[in-house]
């Protein structure tokens, strides 16, 4: 399955919403890798309103970070991707990074440790401030 495939696989299950009209039913036009609006006829690409929007870079270069990002605790610099990916220039790839390091910051944003917290066989606990 290439990347573009399972891609468009995952946007399905999460279903493409219309920016018009607020529809949830939509024609696939594969000719022009667009959704089709059942309702209003406007056409919403792949990547819109996804981390990939505004993007002209391959999907495959996207999963590769994603993958290189999340598979190590040690981070990858834009460098290293670059090279990896044999691609001419730093920028697009920096960019990458960024929107994905920004899509799981914000991730983490809803979720809370609990009280009680295991950091390498040890245990932590909170302890709220006393006020005077």
């Amino acid at each position: 399955m290439s990347c573009k495939t399972h891609f468009k696989a995952e946007r399905d299950k999460q279903r493409v919403i219309c920016k018009r009209c607020s529809g949830m039913e939509h024609y696939w036009i594969s000719t022009r890798n667009q959704y089709q609006c059942k309702k209003c006829k406007f056409r919403t690409t792949l990547r819109s309103g996804t981390l990939l929007h505004g993007s002209q870079l391959p999907y495959y270069y996207w999963y590769f970070s994603i993958m290189l990002l999340t598979s190590t605790k040690k981070s990858f610099s834009a460098l290293e991707v670059q090279r990896q990916l044999g691609h001419l220039y730093y920028e697009p790839i920096w960019a990458i990074l960024h929107k994905i390091r920004y899509a799981m910051d914000k991730r983490d944003d809803n979720y809370q440790l609990p009280d009680q917290i295991e950091i390498d066989e040890g245990f932590f606990e909170i302890v709220p401030d006393k006020e005077d």
